[in-house]
């Protein structure tokens, strides 16, 4: 017996996290090609805030698995999210995580420390200065 599989049927089932510093990387599992499903959402709380991400996928890309970024979380703190096709009725998969403190004297490559970011800026104004 066949069964069909419909947009609405199908959800993400293999969703991992990956910290990094205080973003994470999101990766899931794609739907079936033959669904024609290239653009997804995911839903975020956590620490008083919502946040809302529209995923699209390079149909020619990569046929399995996808990863997006979600950036500046709060340290020590808990998000609960949701990930589902945009297609009307999706099911949506629930996923959470922590995000854990950075310990002192390391950074993110993702984010650079301020000081460090102003005193680049200072630095490169005053060769553009020196150099005039």
């Amino acid at each position: 017996m066949f069964t069909r599989m419909f947009h609405s049927d199908w959800y993400p089932n293999d969703i991992q996290v990956e910290q990094v510093g205080l973003g994470v990387i999101v990766t899931f599992n794609l739907a079936p090609p033959n669904l024609g499903i290239n653009q997804y959402f995911s839903w975020c709380y956590g620490g008083g805030l919502r946040n809302y991400t529209t995923i699209k996928v390079n149909p020619t890309g990569n046929k399995t698995h996808h990863s997006y970024q979600l950036l500046r979380l709060k340290p020590e703190t808990s998000y609960s999210c949701e990930l589902a096709a945009d297609v009307v009725d999706a099911i949506r998969k629930t996923f959470s995580f922590q995000v854990t403190g950075m310990e002192q004297g390391k950074h993110s490559l993702i984010a650079p420390p301020m000081d460090l970011c102003l005193y680049c800026i200072k630095y490169c104004l005053g060769q553009l200065q020196l150099g005039s």
